[in-house]
């Protein structure tokens, strides 16, 4: 059985099996033990490969890898089949469909924080951040733009009204403030421009659904089953109404829930997040996972977690100028690389962000 394990390659793997072992087992125990580390150690070694592919973004060499996983000799293929073979299939059918599995922000540099491209679906992300750093306008952009491209989305605005969030949008296309209309200082040009907003908003994003009532999660799951979405977001995640014995047992249950909803109903679900006030207390304001609010369960349920920041905001520099830069710092990333910072612009003016 040494010999074996020796042309295997596996005896460190089978010695270190071997304190379970005594003089009167059975040689053919032996058998089956090098078998089974055989098995594990190709493996590796494929998943290995599997993983290289999925970076390099290889359909081809990813689909040998899981093939060759699916026919690796050393345990009893027959009885390893039953139990995964539908799973192998599903995953196959994913790979062979990767563009339908990712939902696109429609903004490149945001997209390209994940590993595919975009957002999966069957995932949760979390896009947090103190007050006024652009949370809002970023989500709601990414709904705007993923119901253009033809994806169905359901918009939960737990702050501001449907009107309001129109509003913003439309005001945003003709670069004037929703403040300033309705102090009734706009003329009646722009009053012109901005029904013409409207009706292209009307005509673009039909497939978005906005939802401005207060709900709950159960409510949503209700939603998400009758509307069928791509793409569920919410805003923000403090604002539904489950209840819990403790602000962090019930936002630990929220988000499990969200991450229920997304892998059951084959959508992304996207959820901002408030930060606590944490960040005021450092001196270069950058946050952190820590400063989400009770944020044990929620950094640990999500799958990407994506914080924005901008520096002119703490540092109180006169910018006649309406456009600043927002940074994205990549706090979570489970299939992708974490730790990086992506930098958009933010024409607060127009409430867009590229």
């Amino acid at each position: 059985h040494i010999e074996a394990a020796d042309r295997a390659g596996i005896v460190h793997e089978l010695t270190s099996r071997m304190a379970t072992f005594n003089e009167d087992t059975p040689v053919e125990i032996y058998a089956e033990r090098i078998a089974e580390e055989y098995y594990f150690y190709r493996a590796n070694s494929i998943l290995a490969k599997a993983s290289n592919a999925i970076y390099n973004r290889d359909k081809n060499l990813l689909i040998s890898a899981i093939d060759e996983l699916r026919n690796e000799s050393g345990v009893d293929n027959k009885q390893f089949d039953l139990g995964i073979s539908d799973s192998i299939g599903e995953f196959k059918e994913t790979i062979n469909n990767l563009q339908n599995r990712i939902i696109k922000s429609g903004i490149e540099k945001f997209d390209d924080v994940t590993v595919l491209g975009g957002f999966e679906r069957q995932t949760l992300s979390i896009i947090a951040a103190r007050p006024s750093m652009g949370k809002t306008a970023l989500v709601l952009q990414i709904a705007f733009n993923a119901s253009m491209r033809g994806y169905k989305v359901l918009f939960y605005s737990l702050e501001m009204s449907k009107v309001s969030l129109i509003a913003r949008k439309a005001c945003g296309k003709i670069g004037i403030s929703w403040t300033a209309i309705k102090s009734g200082n706009i003329s009646k040009e722009n009053i012109e421009k901005l029904s013409e907003a409207a009706d292209e908003i009307e005509k673009y994003h039909s497939s978005l659904i906005i939802i401005d009532k207060t709900v709950n999660t159960m409510n949503i799951e209700k939603d998400v089953k009758a509307y069928k979405p791509d793409l569920v977001v919410i805003d923000h995640i403090r604002l539904l109404t489950d209840e819990g014995d403790n602000e962090n047992l019930r936002l630990g249950y929220i988000s499990a829930k969200l991450k229920e909803i997304a892998k059951e109903n084959n959508c992304h679900v996207m959820v901002a997040a408030q930060l606590n006030r944490m960040v005021e207390t450092r001196a270069d304001k950058l946050p952190q996972l820590s400063d989400l609010r009770e944020s044990g369960q929620i950094e640990e349920n999500a799958d990407v977690v994506l914080m924005l920041h901008r520096r002119d905001y703490y540092e109180l520099v006169s910018n006649n100028d309406s456009t600043t830069q927002l940074d994205v710092l990549v706090r979570k990333n489970r299939d992708g690389i974490a730790g990086g910072a992506i930098k958009l612009q933010f024409d607060m003016n127009r409430q867009y962000i590229c």
